[in-house]
């Protein structure tokens, strides 16, 4: 009895001989339709008319057409338009109900936050949202846009090209106690207006030395209290918390946060209770997840702030 190991290479070597020769058939199957017929009365000791030249290109691209595989598709206009900074996806201490991708927009110059099946302009709907791509179906039909790393934002406010030196600029030319500078500390840079990357290994060595010190850790919690409303009912809810820096001032303006912001939703989760918050800002300093996206009251206005980690 053969062992089952040799079994399988036995298959695999057959299947590949398989398909050598299925295209090798095809290749040849297209040189014998170009072949002279046989006729009765033709010139030649044989029978068969004289043979004319086998056109070389003809074959040349029939062969190319069963051994290689296809080129692949050019950007569209929306893969052009648009560059796929994340993914969040529901059932996770991050996520929403739904799957969301953040957008840069190269034309308008922002960013969005969308949900599946929820539209990026008019015109055009977020229909596939996965780890490493999402999909947007406009006018002219669907395009897939990939996960791209994040670089650098130039001087213009537009992201630069992949080749960029993206560590040359992470505090280069930072104001003191500007946010730049206390990114730099976590590894941090600005990759788009409003959005910045921090890298995930110098977050993880900055918890664990939190973890170290308990009472520096339980100061970034106190640093966040509930603000209360009353419904028509009577009911009192919590809608957001108010930042107050009560220590690590560093870590909340890296994070973009200030005095007097409210933090109204993480990835689209309404802070609604102080163990939602609590575990959010948890994963946030643990580095669990690759993005967060915080909407946030401020001075009257709402705004986003945009968080990934590398």
């Amino acid at each position: 009895m053969i062992p089952p190991v040799r079994q399988l290479s036995l298959f695999l070597a057959v299947a590949g001989a398989v398909g050598v020769l299925a295209a090798l058939g095809a290749l040849f199957g297209s040189c014998a339709s170009m072949r002279p017929a046989r006729t009765a009365g033709s010139a030649g000791g044989d029978g068969v008319a004289a043979a004319p030249a086998i056109p070389t290109e003809r074959l040349f691209e029939d062969a190319a057409a069963v051994l290689l595989p296809p080129a692949p598709r050019a950007p569209g206009a929306l893969a052009k338009r648009f560059r796929l900074a994340g993914t969040i996806f529901a059932g996770t201490s991050v996520g929403s109900d739904e799957p969301m991708a953040v957008l840069d927009d190269r034309v308008e110059v922002r960013q969005s936050v969308v949900s599946r099946n929820a539209e990026v302009i008019p015109g055009v709907v977020l229909t596939r949202v996965s780890a490493d791509s999402v999909t947007l179906t406009g006018p002219d039909g669907p395009e897939e846009i990939l996960l791209e790393k994040s670089v650098p934002t130039a001087a213009t406010g537009v992201p630069e090209t992949a080749e960029a030196d993206a560590a040359a600029t992470a505090s280069a030319g930072a104001a003191p106690g500007s946010r730049a500078e206390a990114a730099a500390l976590f590894g941090g840079r600005e990759v788009f207006p409003n959005r910045w990357c921090f890298n995930r290994e110098q977050v993880l060595r900055y918890y664990d030395s939190l973890r170290s010190e308990p009472e520096r850790l339980l100061q970034i919690f106190d640093s966040m209290d509930p603000v209360y409303v009353t419904d028509l009912d009577g009911e009192s809810r919590i809608d957001g918390y108010r930042v107050g820096v009560e220590g690590e001032p560093d870590f909340f303006a890296a994070a973009g946060l200030r005095d007097g912001d409210v933090v109204k939703s993480v990835n689209k989760m309404l802070m609604t209770n102080r163990r939602r918050a609590e575990g959010l800002i948890s994963a946030f300093i643990e580095g669990n997840g690759s993005l967060f996206v915080f909407e946030i009251e401020r001075d009257g206005k709402t705004i986003q702030e945009v968080i990934e980690f590398e």
